[in-house]
């Protein structure tokens, strides 16, 4: 996974790149042969079982809300991206805010699962329609 201050790997040649600069060029580039309305970022962290917001509010827990179809993280942040170079940025920004914990086998264990959530709204014109 990316670790700390990775937005320089973005700028690398694309041969040294990782796989999420890769992937993140790759959705925007898509999107630009596409009629896109918006995308946006949701970044949270699952940590001793409460979520919490890695964009917004670090340290308020996240009411959460499901039904049998969709669960939802209610409070949670919103952030809008218009280039790859920016949703590294945002990852970057979250990874610093995650909470971590010293455990026997690792001085800087997570002991979370990140979610980093990319929505893309998308207007397709329908030829059909003048």
């Amino acid at each position: 996974m990316l670790g700390p201050h990775h937005i320089e790997n973005f700028l690398l040649d694309s041969e040294q790149r990782g796989l999420i600069p890769r992937a993140c060029e790759a959705l925007f580039t898509k999107l630009c042969t596409r009629a896109a309305e918006a995308s946006k970022i949701i970044f949270s962290q699952l940590y001793n079982e409460e979520f919490y917001d890695l964009l917004g509010n670090s340290q308020q827990k996240l009411a959460i809300r499901s039904d049998s179809k969709i669960v939802q993280l209610l409070g949670v942040s919103e952030h809008s991206v218009q280039s790859g170079i920016d949703m590294m940025r945002i990852l970057e920004i979250g990874w610093d805010a995650r909470r971590t914990a010293e455990t026997a086998m690792n001085r800087e264990s997570s002991r979370s699962h990140a979610i980093f959530i990319v929505e893309v709204l998308a207007c397709i014109a329908n030829p059909h329609l003048s």
